[in-house]
């Protein structure tokens, strides 16, 4: 990844909701509206499940956190208030917080502020995973939630909550019995993620809407299996993304999705299906197709086929 920025948004994309990173290929600020962008959220898709995946990857979290943390040959990218190690609060109840005090990141360009809390289905699965980045017991759980974590600048201010709200056709979520996040342990090479609510809004510094996308998963969500650093993360489920203000729905799906090399953050295999509803586009289906580290297959709602370089990414 060669813009810093985009490094950011994606760990903290990562790090903090766990799925679907704010910046598309064309940038933060790219809008979501208009057929042009089909590709670049099926991308988003993609590239933003990485960091959640990690987290219950013990390898792949520290690597995470390493890059947030220590960014250009030791150069932090963070300072010393908002890197993980000091935001990430302890174990109490079940429940962990990571508090961002409105701290600087990329000397000063961009400040985090808000929270997340993690909460977990015992004491003892909270205080393993905080040390280690793994559930360890079957039918484990952490939920994440926040209300009011921002990532700002002086161009755009992007905004995440999990709280309960409407989306543009009048669907109000959660519609599962849970806000937020949630990652459940099935076996040991097995985990669950389903989403209750999550709410992404970008605006620019003259508070113009860029998009506001609403989440969710059934209650099935996404079954994920191996790990990228084993080079045998395969995923497959679908996500619903409600794009509010261009008034279209993308129900994605994963198609055993797999990163089959630890050293490529991408996935090299499957495919990403889109079937688009609302006025906001034209309705159909469009296919995303990996055929190796970095590169894919983009096919749109009327058969055109072209190929695609998958630029960004928030694993190392």
């Amino acid at each position: 990844m060669s813009n810093p920025l985009l490094l950011m948004f994606f760990l903290v994309s990562g790090l903090g909701s766990g799925l679907l990173s704010s910046c598309s290929e064309h940038g933060p600020l790219g809008q979501e509206d208009g057929n042009d962008r089909v590709p670049n959220l099926v991308i988003q898709s993609v590239t933003g499940i990485g960091g959640i995946l990690a987290e219950t990857e013990s390898s792949s979290r520290r690597s995470l956190e390493t890059n947030f943390d220590s960014y250009n040959k030791g150069k932090p990218l963070a300072t010393s208030a908002c890197q993980l190690s000091t935001v990430r609060g302890t174990c109490s109840s079940n429940v962990l917080t990571s508090t961002f005090p409105t701290c600087t990141v990329l000397n000063g360009t961009l400040f985090l502020a808000g929270s997340w809390t993690n909460t977990y289905n015992d004491e003892a699965t909270c205080l393993t995973h905080r040390t280690s980045g793994i559930l360890s017991d079957n039918a484990d759980t952490l939920t994440r939630t926040t209300s009011n974590f921002a990532v700002i600048s002086e161009l755009f201010q992007l905004g995440t909550s999990t709280n309960s709200h409407t989306t543009y056709d009048s669907t109000t979520l959660p519609r599962l019995a849970f806000s937020g996040v949630r990652i459940t342990r099935i076996s040991a090479s097995e985990r669950q993620l389903t989403i209750g609510s999550l709410r992404r809004i970008l605006r620019t510094a003259s508070n113009r809407i860029v998009y506001d996308q609403s989440l969710e998963t059934d209650a099935t969500g996404l079954s994920v299996t191996g790990s990228r650093q084993a080079g045998s993360r395969s995923v497959s489920g679908t996500v619903v993304v409600y794009h509010n203000t261009a008034s279209y729905k993308a129900t994605t799906t994963y198609n055993s999705v797999r990163w089959e090399s630890n050293t490529c953050c991408y996935p090299t295999s499957g495919s990403v299906s889109m079937a688009l509803t609302g006025s906001g586009t034209t309705n159909g289906n469009a296919n995303l197709a990996f055929r190796s580290c970095g590169l894919a297959t983009y096919t749109d709602v009327n058969g055109a086929a072209s190929n695609v370089r998958l630029d960004y990414c928030e694993e190392n």
